[in-house]
């Protein structure tokens, strides 16, 4: 369905790319085709300011949803990078067509001015390219292509692997504890193991009925507590969080009431406990 209006200005556009081009030339200087074009540029412009309008609000709505994230942030600004650009070229490519139609209606040669903003209107879109080069030479992983993962169900692990993994997890998270690397992933923790971090999402899951993510914030929150028992209260509640891993407040918050039913400041005041 994205592709739909695109295919069918395509196909609008069929019989003038293969006309002869003299006859295409001197239909144009008689404006013999300006109706046409007016017609599908009129409509390209307005499902592309429209379609640009949803991409704005989807950005928008996952900025909010994972201002925590850190991995999904560096995503997030090479969308608003191509979002901007793209805006933008939408700006210009009204003002072209405002400007056309306005020396068309009054019959005043703005025709120069038209060819500049349709040349700088390909400059912006050779700036989109050059801004996808940039982040692929920058951050490549942006644009790494994962393998499929397949199913557990059709993947063969056996009993004996299984354990092995699911053992070297509990030894690094008990003797290492490598859940306070705020920076820690799946891919990293399956090199530490070593394994696939398919076969480690699937220790997990299966192992601990928990994802990656839910896994390792029920160690910070357990470090946490363990903090507060020992009377590690010297330090306020966001460093202790930070501390065990937690990389922003309102992470430890979601994670702490999740697996614990209340907020910390609540939990604080049932226990009876005071931190600086």
């Amino acid at each position: 369905m994205h592709f739909l209006p695109t295919t069918l200005h395509v196909l609008v556009y069929v019989p003038y790319i293969i006309m002869d081009n003299q006859t295409f030339i001197y239909r144009v200087l008689d404006t013999d085709l300006f109706p046409v074009f007016a017609t599908s540029g009129s409509i390209a412009f307005i499902y592309n300011s429209i379609y640009w309008r949803l991409c704005f609000k989807a950005v928008k709505h996952y900025s909010k949803a994972e201002k925590d994230n850190k991995s999904y942030q560096k995503y997030l600004q090479f969308l608003r990078v191509v979002i901007h650009i793209k805006a933008g070229y939408l700006i210009i490519w009204a003002f072209a067509f405002l400007n056309y139609g306005f020396g068309w209606v009054f019959n005043m040669f703005t025709l120069p001015i038209t060819e500049f903003s349709i040349d700088l209107l390909w400059v912006l879109f050779s700036l989109i390219i050059f801004c996808i080069g940039y982040y692929a030479m920058k951050q490549p992983e942006l644009f790494k292509e994962e393998k499929k993962e397949v199913k557990y169900k059709d993947s063969v692990l056996s009993q004996e692997e299984f354990d092995k993994v699911k053992n070297r997890l509990a030894y690094l998270m008990t003797s290492d504890y490598v859940y306070v690397n705020p920076e820690l992933t799946l891919p990293d923790l399956a090199i530490m193991i070593p394994t696939t971090h398919h076969t480690l999402s699937r220790v997990i899951n299966e192992g601990f009925n928990q994802t990656f993510s839910q896994y390792i914030n029920e160690k910070r929150v357990n470090a946490f507590l363990e903090q507060l028992q020992n009377g590690e209260k010297e330090e306020s509640m966001l460093r202790m969080a930070l501390n065990v891993g937690f990389n922003s407040k309102a992470t430890f918050n979601r994670a702490f009431k999740k697996f614990t039913g209340t907020n910390p400041r609540d939990y604080l005041k049932e226990h009876k406990l005071k931190v600086s």
